[in-house]
């Protein structure tokens, strides 16, 4: 407040920046933006790490193994780096691995001192709490399903996690899982041991298996032990008693532990009496529970929230239901050789129940429908089970039902239209053959999902119009035919997702008042002629396999769609308008489309603005256009200087072009092609992984694909007169690259792309070794690698002046056995160094004997 209250204190263009362990205070205070430090990747903290342990940027070779046990023990946290690298600076190997494997049994004091003020710095018991809970058992978890876990504990969990993550002391992944850095989940740990004194007996939570066992053995567990996690891996079907024994503890050794409230056991056997077991569980995780079915005496847990029996023996559940009060979510998913779903009359609380790959399952209790807080039920690959009670259908809570992969389920009642709480609906790869009229009563239903595994018998579908808050609906492989059910597509205004893949008819109605429709896909739609008009705020079109398309939409208004799929339709000669909408698209697959004219191709070619991940993919016969001034078809190594700036214009990037073919069989699979651009005068080297190959590896064509990207200036940061190489190299051996090409930009303003799934899209590397920019597979064999040096080099493969030259094809083998590998010099006025200044018409052979290398220069006829 004394030095940064008010934004007006500051003149017009300051920028503030601001660091904090709590996001909550950067949002109190209104500011513009919120960038969440990144972990380091390897370089970088190899870097770092070298600054501090070497006074380099760079690990000394004989420590350069220790020093990756370091990177991987720290994870990229800066502080770590730093503390690990100044302690050991200068101290020999030995003490390196001493202190290294101190490391990993037990945390830095002084990083930990560090860390610990954002754990102390929590605003109450309750949340310091919840961070040991999550660090001793919940890493990798669903939040929303801790979330429900601490409530029983009465954590008051939502604020509480969201506090959490506010003082960056947990993650929340994209999958919705509680992420925790090791360092931080260690430092947890360690708060547990502090308080005990080091003696498990006395621990408030044991994780650690050593621990447990000797806990359990001993039974010396005391009233403390608020939480225990036991993972054994020992086969618990093996016949071998020894085995056997190791995973088996007395029931008894639970007796003392009275206050424990969370459980989580894996492939332990408890034997013995359940009478005296502790009763305010709130989370009982056993997974591969050995037991037919629960003990007759294991006692009411009154508190119990979750309770988790996945991969269990169970046959059936309980021979008498006992009154769980609270409990909220039973999973029994993975228990093959239950018969019956349980009877859950008593449990007035339950929310969800999950019996996904119960394989035995023929039936499920009729005491479901009576369940009045019942939102989700999981059925999926319960595979004899044919259909569901009648007092199932009078739920009025049930949110969620899920029947994926039942394949011999059949029947849906005509009840399901009293669901009146039913949004989600996924009935993918079952018998059912036609759905109950009573569907149009579900006003709330956003998802229906009803695919087939292969085309069958029609799907018999009422009229769904009616269904105005459908989001999401998918009916590939359902035989679908021209009837009147198409015609209603339109009316479904909600839509988000659209999938028809596989399906037989030849038309569809226009879709244009679907105007949320975002994804729609008609993959293998074999007899469709025609896409008809299209909403202006679709993103993706997925239309794969329509081999008797001919027309498409006019996409010149399509501003906002992003990815277009539309291989295999050999018909098909253009999309009208499409170069109208490229400022907008990150990707676009015709790869077998090979009747698309000249204009349109040229339109798209040259007008794409999308640099980094995606591209264009078109057939291999168009080849790479006239206009891209430098190729290579024999290495994929193309070589140029930079020019100075023409006309005042800056280089804005490069336009890649390479054309790839199969190279081993496989059946279609597509993988990474990666583009190595070397800056041969600052000596470092961008590695990316924005291009990929996908091949039909069962077709015999050989025209081969073609793709073409771009890379944008400010990932490159090249500059005039920068000596560049360029090589295109598969990271799949079943794709091998023919030929590839390279166009300088200077006008094209290029747009990344952000939807980047991969991580490592670009690895910039700048290594002291650098050896001149040329690749090692290049030169195999060959002692000139270290002969070429920069300038001669460049100049021999098409020369260093502003005006680059295009080069020419391989000449070809001249029978003898000689390398195929050529290169010829096209531009003659560049200065050569002599002993590789030789005519148009020779050729370079590199060839070894006996390990020795020679070089030839041979003449050719021309």
């Amino acid at each position: 407040k004394a030095i940064a209250r008010k934004r007006d204190w500051f003149g017009p263009g300051s920028r503030i920046v601001i660091t904090t362990r709590n996001q909550h205070l950067l949002e109190q205070v209104g500011v513009d933006g919120i960038y969440m430090a990144q972990e380091m990747d390897e370089k970088e903290a190899l870097e770092l790490f070298g600054w501090h342990a070497f006074e380099s940027g760079y690990p000394n070779q004989e420590y350069l193994d220790l020093s990756k046990r370091v990177i991987r023990y720290c994870q990229g946290l800066p502080l770590a780096l730093e503390v690990v690298g100044s302690f050991l600076i200068k101290r020999p190997i030995a003490e390196w691995e001493s202190h290294l494997e101190q490391l990993e049994r037990s945390p830095d004091g002084d990083i930990q001192k560090i860390l610990r003020i954002s754990y102390d710095g929590l605003p109450d018991h309750t949340k310091r709490e919840m961070f040991l809970d999550i660090s001793c058992f919940f890493i990798g978890m669903d939040r929303d399903y801790v979330t429900q876990i601490f409530d029983g504990c009465g954590f008051s969990a939502t604020i509480g996690i969201s506090v959490l993550i506010e003082r960056c002391l947990v993650t929340v992944s994209e999958e919705n899982e509680l992420r925790m850095h090791d360092l931080l989940r260690d430092m947890g740990r360690e708060i547990v041991y502090e308080n005990a004194d080091g003696h498990p007996e006395n621990f408030s939570r044991l994780w650690k298996r050593e621990d447990v066992k000797d806990v359990l053995s001993d039974e010396s567990g005391t009233e403390k032990i608020e939480g225990v996690a036991l993972h054994l891996d020992l086969d618990v079907d093996s016949d071998v008693d020894s085995d056997l024994d190791l995973n088996r503890f007395s029931a008894q050794a639970f007796t003392k532990m009275k206050k424990l409230r969370l459980l989580h056991l894996s492939n332990v056997e408890l034997t013995g009496e359940y009478k005296d077991f502790p009763k305010k569980l709130i989370w009982l995780c056993w997974h591969y529970f050995p037991l037919e079915s629960i003990p007759d005496d294991f006692p009411t847990q009154p508190k119990l929230g979750a309770l988790d029996l996945r991969h269990s023996k169970l046959k059936i559940v309980w021979k008498d239901c006992k009154l769980h009060q609270n409990l909220k979510i039973l999973n029994l998913s993975g228990s093959r050789r239950l018969t019956k779903s349980p009877d859950c009359s008593k449990l007035p609380n339950l929310e969800e129940l999950i019996l996904e790959d119960c394989e035995s399952l023929s039936e499920v209790h009729s005491s479901i429908g009576d369940l009045g807080r019942l939102s989700l039920v999981n059925l999926k690959g319960c595979r004899i089970l044919k259909d569901l009670p009648v007092n199932f259908y009078k739920s009025k809570s049930i949110e969620t039902l899920i029947l994926n992969c039942c394949s011999s389920f059949k029947t849906l009642a005509e009840g399901l239209g009293y669901m009146v709480s039913l949004t989600t609906l996924k009935a993918d790869y079952t018998a059912i053959r036609q759905i109950p009229s009573s569907i149009l009563k579900l006003k709330k239903l956003k998802v229906l999902c009803l695919v087939k595994g292969l085309p069958s018998t029609n799907l018999l579908l009422p009229s769904l119009q009616s269904l105005s808050s459908l989001r999401k609906l998918a009916l590939a492989n359902c035989s679908l035919t021209d009837d009147a059910f198409l015609k209603d597509l339109g009316s479904l205004i909600s839509l988000v997702h659209l999938n028809l893949d596989g399906n037989y008819f030849c038309s569809l109605p226009s879709l244009s008042r679907l105007s949320q429709l975002q994804d729609l896909s008609l993959h293998d739609c074999v007899n469709l002629h025609a896409i008809p008009d299209l909403p202006t705020n679709l993103k993706f079109l997925r239309a794969d396999g329509c081999i008797a398309l001919e027309k498409m939409p006019d996409f010149s208004e399509m501003s906002n769609i992003r990815e277009l799929y539309l291989s295999d339709s050999f018909k098909l000669t253009e999309v009208p308008g499409l170069d109208k909408s490229l400022n907008s698209m990150t990707r676009i697959h015709m790869e077998s489309c090979t009747n698309l004219t000249a204009d349109f191709r040229n339109n798209i070619q040259q007008g794409w603005t999308s640099s980094g991940y995606g591209g264009i993919f078109f057939n291999g016969i168009y080849d790479i256009p006239e206009w891209f001034e430098l190729d290579d078809d024999v290495q994929n190594i193309v070589f140029f200087e930079v020019p100075r700036r023409i006309m005042g214009r800056d280089l804005e990037g490069l336009t890649i072009c390479f054309v790839y073919s199969k190279f081993l069989f496989h059946w279609y699979d597509q993988g990474h092609i990666g583009i190595i651009v070397r800056n041969l005068t600052k000596q470092t080297a961008l590695h990316t992984r924005m291009a990929f190959g996908s091949v039909l590896t069962w077709s015999e064509r050989e025209d081969g694909y073609l793709w073409q990207g771009q890379l944008s200036n400010d990932v490159l940061r090249l500059q005039g007169g920068d000596q560049v190489s360029i090589l295109v190299r598969p990271l799949v051996d079943f794709v091998r690259v023919k030929k590839t090409g390279v166009h300088l930009e200077w006008d094209k303003v290029m747009k990344e792309n952000m939807d980047n799934p991969d991580p490592h899209l670009y690895d910039l590397e700048t290594n002291p070794d650098f050896s001149g920019g040329v690749d090692d597979a290049f030169f195999r064999g060959s002692v000139i690698h270290e002969q070429l040096a920069v300038e001669p080099y460049l100049d021999f493969f098409g020369g260093t002046g502003n005006e680059a030259g295009r080069s020419h094809d391989a000449l070809p083998d001249d029978g003898a056995g000689r390398s195929n590998d050529a290169f010829v010099r096209t531009d003659q006025s560049s200065v050569v160094d002599e002993q590789f200044a030789l005519s148009p018409f020779q050729e370079i052979v590199v060839t070894e004997t006996n390990g020795n290398h020679t070089e030839q220069a041979n003449n050719l006829d021309g």
